[in-house]
């Protein structure tokens, strides 16, 4: 019983915790917008405008946009960010149902 609420409780609940990261991060509220000289371009650029781009210099970046919210930086390393924090919070959560050793 002590490996079953030591280990796998634990195990599972962060398993649970990190798929419901990942649905945050496919919710409609989640949205990875690209800039083109900081306006957001609508179904991605066209390749006209990537030439134009490439000739001046400057440049496309991207942000995330949390249901309004502008979270700057790199879209990836924010989805990695918040399926790692869900998983981490399963943890804590599943470690909660732990048993003290018995000596």
């Amino acid at each position: 019983m002590r490996f079953i609420r030591n280990w796998v409780i634990p195990f599972f609940s962060m398993v649970i915790f990190a798929c419901i990261g990942l649905l945050i991060t496919g919710s409609p509220g989640y949205n990875i917008v690209t800039t083109f000289d900081g306006q957001p371009i609508d179904g991605g650029p066209t390749p006209q405008q990537v030439d134009a781009t490439i000739a001046r210099g400057t440049g496309l970046d991207s942000h995330v946009d949390f249901y309004g919210i502008a979270l700057p930086g790199e879209p990836l390393f924010w989805m990695i960010g918040i399926v790692l924090v869900a998983a981490f919070i399963g943890y804590k959560f599943g470690s909660a149902f732990k048993m003290p050793a018995s000596a």
